[in-house]
């Protein structure tokens, strides 16, 4: 482990990255397939993360994964109600 240590160091240094672990690139992988719209599973066996638990520490969500799931709802239930497939709440 002490080689590759140094070998990243080292890459991470001629890019001019400071204070990066390698954990942060996988971090970065997986927030990166899931919003490419890769299958959670897929992008667990690509990330080589075993348990879901795991996965999900990775799987950092943030203020905006929350705006935009929101936005997608809202644009969805608009959708259904203008096609008749749900029905509005009484005010």
């Amino acid at each position: 482990m002490v080689d590759f240590r140094k070998a990243f160091d080292a890459a991470c240094a001629a890019a001019g990255l400071r204070g990066i672990l390698p954990h942060d690139l996988r971090r970065s992988a997986v927030r990166n397939f899931i919003r490419a719209g890769v299958k959670e599973s897929v992008a667990m066996r690509l990330s080589g993360h075993r348990t879901r638990s795991v996965f999900d520490r990775y799987n950092i969500v943030s203020s905006d994964d929350l705006v935009e799931a929101n936005e997608k709802l809202q644009a969805f239930l608009c959708e259904a109600i203008k096609e008749s497939k749900i029905e509005k709440l009484k005010e």
